[in-house]
């Protein structure tokens, strides 16, 4: 009877230290600590340590929050239009905003601008005002010849100019090409690069490009020499050789016209000088 008292209370202390036990364990492991919803719960305790935890609904959730680092890769905060959003690590607040408009509304695309088609104060190209006055073909000296002309011998200071796959004697401003047994003054072939410039040649600036002139032709500097160009719309010159011809525009003004390139009379500084324009 005593052996069965005996063995009744051990077993009765033993439920008790069980039941404590697993009491024991619950707080330290159970909701606050190690549960299938909680995760490691960031309210909780792991073995006496704080765990700012591993939440599965909370802390690794579905958007990948990963807990107080505040890393958030939910589609709310890194969005089609590059927002970036790290929590308590805002980018957006940093002005580190990455807005790539995908229909380039706010982007200005220069790559095709044309410093020659420009219009002007005037509209047309113009700078400068329209102002008539009669004109007067210019003169150059004995070296220089107008298109279409025949020599039948070249000047001794002329040189040799290969382009395009045909060759041009050079001199003083003046192309040449070989006609039957002499040379015939031709236009200036643009994009033929010479050594030197004629003499006589102006200068003039158009936006902030400059550009040296003479007896109608345009060249440009390059590292290789001088580069016949297309008369550049704005560039303002003191002469015209022969050959122009007059035609009148849409606002019944006489421009004058030499091989292709417009100019309009105007006063510049006092003194009367030609304008390139475009024909409207």
């Amino acid at each position: 009877m005593k052996n069965r008292k005996f063995y009744y209370t051990v077993l009765i202390i033993g439920l008790i230290l069980f039941i404590n036990s697993a009491d024991l364990f619950a707080q330290r492991f159970g909701r606050g600590g190690f549960s299938r919803g909680g995760g490691f719960d960031r309210g909780g305790s792991f073995g006496g340590r704080n765990v700012s935890g591993f939440d599965r609904n909370s802390g690794f959730n579905n958007d990948r929050n990963f807990g107080n680092t505040g890393f958030d890769n939910s589609r709310n905060n890194f969005n089609d239009n590059g927002n970036f959003n790290r929590g308590n690590n805002d980018f957006n607040n940093d002005n580190v905003n990455r807005n790539y408009n995908n229909n380039f509304n706010n982007y200005n695309h220069y790559g095709n601008t044309n410093i020659y088609h420009t219009n002007g104060a005037y509209g047309y190209g113009a700078y400068h005002p329209y102002y008539y006055h009669p004109y007067s073909p210019a003169v150059y000296g004995a070296a220089w010849y107008p298109i279409g002309a025949y020599t039948a011998t070249m000047f001794a200071t002329a040189s040799m100019i290969n382009y395009a796959n045909q060759s041009y004697y050079y001199n003083e401003g003046v192309f040449y090409e070989p006609s039957g047994s002499g040379y015939t003054v031709v236009q200036a072939p643009s994009g033929a690069v010479v050594n030197v410039l004629p003499t006589g040649s102006t200068e003039t600036q158009v936006i902030s490009s400059n550009y040296y002139y003479f007896g109608g032709v345009f060249y440009q500097q390059t590292n290789s020499g001088y580069k016949v160009v297309p008369a550049p719309v704005g560039a303002v010159v003191d002469n015209i050789p022969s050959g122009a011809t007059e035609v009148t525009n849409s606002n019944s003004q006489t421009l004058l016209e030499y091989y292709g390139t417009y100019y309009q009379p105007i006063v510049q500084n006092g003194q009367d000088a030609y304008e390139v324009v475009n024909l409207n």
